[in-house]
Order: structure tokens, then C-alpha cells, then sequence
């Protein structure tokens, strides 16, 4: 396969809302609200006002099979996720607002460094290398604005994604033990 990395065009959303979709958490999985709410949640923000540092993986026909997303202004994403998409979220399914205000807390440890990101790849095409692909392209496009560091929160521990986030080279800023880690990478 001729899997290429490449920029966000905006016709790429339908696609990525659809792996978003089709790769997220069961809670999200099993209902139309659901589904929802996960896009709104970990995609659109970033859509909207981070699209320059969105890297998409395209098969051999231009056609997104993963890609990675990353917010760098903490008090930007804070201040939007509160007054554009809380109320979005309330209308979907309120009782998910406490839930994602602890995931914003959770950002505050490493708001001095802030950058934190979002994968997702189709299932087909993982263990192919593109995660570590993606996280490249994504560094290359930090470097060039000045940023150094980068951030992953709330990976449930034991998961495939947090023995990946070890093996491309991101440290353990926090752990609590048979719940979830925080990690962060500097370059």
C-alpha cells in the first residue's frame, strides 16, 4: 500500500468525522448521539481554528484512512470549548459536560507547554508504521511555528495507544495505575 501523509484540506472532513466515528470509544459508538457528540468533542474544534496543523494518511486514491490533530493555545481551546462547544455538548447529551470539564482540568498540568494531540487510524491500517508517520509530520509542522514539545492526555493504561505512545518516544508525565497516563515528548 501507498499510504502518503499530507495536509488538512477542508474536504476532508466528511472523512475524518467518519474514522472519527468508526474508531471511537464504545460509550460513543453505540448511539446516534453518541456519534455525535464524538466528532463535536475531538474533531471540530480542531477543524475549525487548528486545520493548519492537521497531517491526514491517504491511501493510494487521496482518500484519509487516519490522521492527527493537535490543539497549541490553551487558553484559545479552554475558552472555545466552554462558550462554543459546552453548550453544542449540552444540547447532544449534558451529563458528558463534568466528564470533559475534569479533561480540561487535566490540561492545566501541562498549560505552560501546551500542545496536545489526537489520533485516530482506520483499524485496517494500523501496525503499518502511519502513526509514527503522523506524529512526525505533526512535529515538523510544531518546529516550523516555533513549538517544542507535545502532550497526550488521558490514555487509558494497558491499551495498544499507550505501549504506542512509549514506543515513539513520548515520557510518562503522570500515571495512575490501572486507570490512565498523561505523556509528553520534547524536540
Amino acid at each position: 500500500m501507498d499510504i502518503k501523509i499530507r495536509k488538512y484540506k477542508k474536504d476532508d472532513y466528511e472523512y475524518l468525522a467518519s474514522i472519527c466515528r468508526e474508531t471511537a470509544n464504545p460509550n460513543y459508538s453505540s448511539s446516534k448521539v453518541g456519534l455525535k457528540l464524538v466528532t463535536l468533542v475531538w474533531l471540530d474544534y480542531f477543524t475549525t481554528y487548528k486545520s493548519e496543523l492537521i497531517s491526514v494518511a491517504v491511501d493510494e486514491n487521496d482518500h484519509p484512512i487516519g490522521y492527527i490533530l493537535c490543539a497549541n493555545d490553551y487558553k484559545h481551546y479552554i475558552r472555545t470549548m466552554k462558550n462554543e462547544f459546552f453548550p453544542k455538548m449540552k444540547e447532544l447529551r449534558k451529563e458528558e459536560i463534568p466528564s470533559f470539564k475534569t479533561y480540561m482540568l487535566s490540561l492545566f498540568i501541562l498549560r505552560k507547554h501546551f500542545t496536545h494531540l489526537h489520533i485516530d487510524i482506520l483499524d485496517d491500517y494500523q501496525k503499518m508504521g502511519i502513526g509514527k508517520r503522523l506524529i512526525n509530520s505533526l512535529i515538523d509542522t510544531l518546529k516550523a511555528n516555533n513549538e517544542h514539545s507535545l502532550a497526550v492526555m488521558g490514555v487509558s493504561v494497558g491499551t495498544p495507544g499507550y505501549y504506542f505512545y512509549k514506543k515513539v518516544g513520548f515520557k510518562t508525565v503522570i500515571e495512575i495505575p490501572n486507570k490512565f497516563a498523561f505523556f509528553r515528548m520534547e524536540f
